[in-house]
């Protein structure tokens, strides 16, 4: 068996990263690589309902109708709940980063997944994104 596609979008993309395909591409000119920021496989864990306006998912750029697929390191596989999955890494993280992918529906009915960054904090609203997530 040999190896003609290798995958190394996932959510982010590093220059170590370009730099490993690049030689590999080198070697074996064949090879398909394929960088695309992309999650396989996922699945919905939840979808965002609403989104006010001045919260920190409004200026991390979520969008009702949003689906979460990947929030921080949970994916669908750990995933129990909003309560139960998403709420601690939240409380965890007040003030910290949380890379979130979503899938959205765009222009001309294209899906694709969006990589987002959400930093939790107070705010002058409830909680501490300022989104419901169903």
């Amino acid at each position: 068996m040999e190896l003609t596609h290798l995958y190394l979008g996932g959510n982010k993309t590093s220059v170590a990263g370009m730099a490993l395909s690049q030689n590999l591409k080198q070697v074996r000119p064949d090879l398909v690589v394929d960088w695309r920021k992309q999650l396989r496989e996922a699945k919905s864990m939840c979808v965002v309902g609403s989104v006010y306006s001045g919260s920190p998912a409004f200026k991390a750029g979520l969008l009702t109708g949003d689906s979460v697929v990947a929030f921080g390191s949970m994916q669908h596989r750990e995933y129990k709940g909003v309560t139960e999955s998403i709420v601690p890494i939240v409380k965890g993280s007040v003030g910290k980063p949380i890379d979130v992918v979503v899938v959205r529906v765009g222009e001309g009915a294209q899906v694709h997944q969006v990589q987002l960054t959400l930093v939790p904090q107070q705010w002058s609203g409830g909680g501490l994104l300022g989104c419901i997530l169903k």
